[in-house]
């Protein structure tokens, strides 16, 4: 999930009762943030996942969303999974079809089809987790189901914006209305047997409550994480066609 995280540095932790927080923002104005893509006739944006030396290296990449039937194309320009280095990759999810490039499959000649149900093959569940951490859409849902937030004038300024910031715990996470049960359970076991503390949570929003940026500051045990995403370009349709050349995603690699 938003276990990864920025590039500004670690975020300010606020409280709701800390007197220098600003004023509280309202759980209506939360959920409009939180939903202020899923209509978007397009909308790019850029990642940035930086954090301790858990990892040699961190993704880093840019993607689009928006159109109707939703759809997203997220370019991955490194990607390292369990110490397996599979160089750039990219999603693309149409109409609920989620397909990926990468040397991996097929030498990155075509798009491997990533099947729904992860029984008929065990990658799947893993692909479609990635595409969630890439996804702005689920990362919004999932730390602004905090009511932690307030306005600040504290940190990164930037024109035209309001600046929210709070946190948000591993219950409030497992709670979020952007996770289906099963990944909720799952969520939820997986922060309970971890010393994980509260996310520490920055965005950015314009005039029509659309984010401008986001961050998410994650503390782990082997040092934060920091992810950032910021997005331009609203309103700039985006048409994402389904790749031609399409192959079973592969049991193994």
């Amino acid at each position: 999930m938003s276990g990864m995280a920025g590039m500004s540095g670690t975020a300010p932790t606020l409280t709701p009762d800390a007197g220098a927080t600003g004023a509280p923002v309202p759980a209506a104005t939360l959920r409009a943030i939180a939903g202020a893509l899923d209509s978007v006739a397009g909308v790019k944006y850029t990642f940035a996942v930086t954090g301790s030396d858990m990892m040699a290296a961190w993704p880093t990449g840019q993607g689009m969303l928006g159109g109707s039937p939703a759809a997203l194309d997220a370019k991955v320009t490194k990607m390292v999974t369990m110490g397996y280095d599979s160089g750039s990759m990219e999603f693309r999810s149409v109409g609920g079809q989620l397909y990926v490039q990468s040397a991996r499959y097929d030498s990155g000649r075509g798009w491997a089809v990533v099947p729904a149900d992860a029984s008929t093959n065990p990658q799947a569940t893993g692909l479609q987790t990635q595409l969630d951490q890439l996804d702005p859409r689920v990362e919004l849902k999932l730390v602004l189901a905090s009511q932690n937030m307030h306005a600040t004038t504290e940190g990164t300024s930037l024109p035209d914006t309001t600046h929210y910031v709070g946190e948000v715990t591993a219950a409030q996470l497992a709670g979020a209305g952007a996770l289906d049960s099963t990944a909720r359970t799952a969520l939820g076991q997986i922060y309970q047997s971890l010393p994980i503390k509260p996310l520490s949570v920055d965005v950015w929003v314009d005039a029509q409550q659309r984010p401008v940026r986001l961050e998410v500051v994650s503390p782990t045990p082997g040092g934060a994480l920091d992810l950032t995403m910021n997005f331009s370009d609203y309103g700039t349709p985006v048409a994402l066609a389904t790749p031609a050349d399409t192959i079973p995603l592969p049991s193994d690699s």
